[in-house]
């Protein structure tokens, strides 16, 4: 939500889903990464990332340094695992 999921005007990455059958080979992580970059190509100073899995908590950990920098990572717990 390059807007803001609000309009708030702060960018932010809600949600990223990968299929069961593609988990636990770095699905995750590369979405993430390319979300990022896309979001810092645009010009984007700081993204806000609400994380609601333990896979994306762990796929936010598995960035570079330089990508985590830029992100204001909102954790809203395990709330999504339930439905995975």
């Amino acid at each position: 939500a390059p807007q803001g999921e609000d309009r708030d005007g702060e960018p932010t990455i809600v949600g990223i889903y990968v299929l069961p059958e593609y988990r636990r080979r770095g699905c995750a992580v590369a979405l993430m990464r390319a979300a990022v970059e896309r979001c810092r190509e645009r010009g984007f100073v700081r993204v806000r990332v609400d994380v609601m899995s333990k896979g994306a908590k762990m796929a936010v950990k598995r960035l570079p340094l330089e990508l985590q920098n830029l992100l204001d990572v909102r954790d809203f717990g395990p709330v999504m695992d339930a439905w995975s």
